[in-house]
């Protein structure tokens, strides 16, 4: 068997690059990505919106993070997701909430 070293091949290898992060150094990577966005949401460089966690979400809205995961993978609620970490914008959630929102009965009855 034969190797092919052409210049092209070994120019795509040479830009390959592997890293391998440690579970402390992944967790340490979320903790700075969270006060980044912390420190941009004070300032508002990068965005005015609030953005809420998974857990944060599921509180508001009185789920559990499971539920809230299948509503992620239903589409019923938009996220954004950055490697492993997921966060929402607070409007997001609102406009969530505002599709699950049931008519009151008196709007039922005068629709008659």
């Amino acid at each position: 068997m034969e190797l092919n070293n052409s210049p092209q091949k070994t120019e795509k290898m040479a830009e390959t690059k592997i890293v391998i992060l440690t579970a402390k150094s992944s967790q340490s990577f979320d903790d700075k990505l969270e006060d980044l966005i912390q420190t941009a949401g004070s300032n508002n460089t990068v965005s005015q919106s609030t953005w809420l966690n998974s857990k944060d979400v599921a509180k508001i809205l009185g789920i559990s993070t499971w539920t809230l995961r299948s509503y992620r993978t239903d589409g019923k609620i938009a996220f954004y997701q950055f490697n492993r970490k997921i966060l929402y914008k607070e409007s997001d959630v609102v406009q969530a909430l505002e599709n699950f929102r049931v008519p009151s009965f008196s709007t039922f009855k005068s629709k008659k």
